[in-house]
């Protein structure tokens, strides 16, 4: 695993050097604005008719499974893991096993997700997204720079060493 860490730790799991290498970590951007949608909707997805993401090309190369079957293309789907974000408000472990896996709401809002690269964060080498989702009449609109773990929010010592970071990569 890689993380940018505010105290440039080293060891077998963490490294001071880059972001988290893991085709995951892509997934990271949009559940991320998902997550900031969700509170601006109570939680309430139900209403949700149209999902847009917009983000660096790099992620939908290695993120864009689409309808996945399994718990495996499920974590490098960049449509589930927003939609996981929309209904579970996270994409913690729990969202890839059992009825949440399954969830037909779940399911639904996958489905809904239109994904379209963003160019020009890609020619400048930069990672983020824009999400729009359409609800009751009205777009939420919301845009990522940066995750915890980006050069540009690091991670301090010990949450990279939790739990809550490092079973969410395992």
């Amino acid at each position: 695993f890689f993380f940018q860490a505010e105290d440039g730790i080293r060891d077998s799991s963490v490294t001071g050097v880059q972001t988290c290498a893991l085709p995951i970590c892509h997934v990271h951007y949009g559940a991320e604005a998902a997550g900031r949608v969700r509170e601006r909707l109570a939680g309430q997805t139900a209403a949700i008719t149209a999902i847009r993401l917009v983000i660096y090309p790099e992620a939908i190369t290695y993120c864009g499974n689409r309808a996945p079957r399994e718990p495996i293309q499920a974590q490098f789907s960049l449509s589930f893991g927003l939609a996981a974000a929309l209904r579970h408000g996270g994409i913690e472990a729990g969202v890839y096993r059992g009825e949440r896996f399954q969830d037909h709401e779940l399911r639904r809002l996958e489905a809904l997700v239109q994904i379209e690269p963003d160019e020009a964060l890609g020619a400048q080498g930069r990672r983020g997204a824009t999400l729009e989702v359409q609800a009751a009449g009205t777009t939420f609109r919301e845009t990522v720079g940066a995750i915890p773990g980006d050069p540009e929010q690091p991670l301090s010592a010990e949450a990279v060493r939790s739990e809550e970071h490092t079973s969410e990569l395992q």
